[in-house]
């Protein structure tokens, strides 16, 4: 499904705002950017769309796991390119 041409340009024009983002969550990384109206679905597609097809922005998912009991802490760094 492709991405929403709003939030694509919305992220990009935070991100020139704020420059690198760090987060421990999506909905973290959301509220940074100040796009919290916005759908999960909608800004996930757009971060995938924004990194593998127009090479705009580079974002690295950092999950350290614990054994059995599965992720304790994820860090999501996003940077425009």
């Amino acid at each position: 499904m492709a991405s929403c041409p709003i939030v694509r340009q919305a992220i990009l024009d935070a991100l020139q705002v704020t420059g690198p983002v760090r987060a421990d969550s999506i909905e973290e990384l959301k509220r940074k950017l100040g796009l919290e109206k916005c759908s999960n679905s909608k800004f996930t597609q757009a971060l995938g769309s924004l990194k593998y097809k127009y090479h705009q922005i580079s974002y690295l998912r950092l999950t350290d796991y614990a054994g059995i009991s599965g992720r304790t802490d994820r860090l999501l760094i996003v940077t425009p390119m």
